[in-house]
């Protein structure tokens, strides 16, 4: 079976990783997205391959601007 991760998926994921509040480990955080436990793995295993495919510039700066 294999898990599918979309690029809103993985900016979700990206978007509580920037806050520097919490240990991305923590199974408490993934209860504040709408990602699955398989698919909070995924990210957290292929976070380079999907930050490379994903996180324009354009992108970057609005994650950055939600402070």
């Amino acid at each position: 079976m294999s898990i599918q991760i979309t690029r809103e998926d993985f900016i979700e994921y990206e978007r509580l990783r920037r806050t520097g509040k919490w240990n991305m480990f923590d199974p408490r955080v993934r209860l504040m997205s709408d990602l699955s436990k398989e698919q909070w793995s995924k990210c957290m295993s292929d976070y380079g391959k999907f930050y490379e495919a994903w996180i324009t510039d354009e992108i970057d700066e609005e994650l950055n601007n939600e402070d």
